[in-house]
């Protein structure tokens, strides 16, 4: 299994966008065959401040993530350039 955290800080002027896309990205990556979880969660004192958690049953299904077209249009062409800050770890189990 993989995991992945992400954490955004998005733009004040840009969060609601970011939210809807980030709503229809959980849509779409919940339907992939190899995702297992995509859930996202907002700090309640700094709202511009976002948590993702993802789980995929192996890397491929991490690649096959990053390369469907909602994630290509949502998170790299929508998302991304309204951001201040963004990191991505990616954790690894092994049963």
């Amino acid at each position: 299994m993989v995991v992945i955290v992400a954490r955004w800080t998005v733009q004040a002027e840009s969060l609601t966008s970011t939210l809807t896309f980030l709503n229809d990205l959980q849509k779409a990556s919940r339907a992939e065959p190899g995702c297992l979880t995509y859930d996202y969660y907002q700090d309640p004192h700094h709202p511009q401040n976002i948590l993702i958690y993802e789980e995929y049953k192996n890397a491929e299904a991490v690649e096959a993530h990053r390369m469907t077209r909602h994630f290509q249009e949502l998170v790299i062409q929508k998302i991304v350039p309204h951001l201040q800050e963004r990191s991505v770890k990616v954790f690894e189990h092994s049963p």
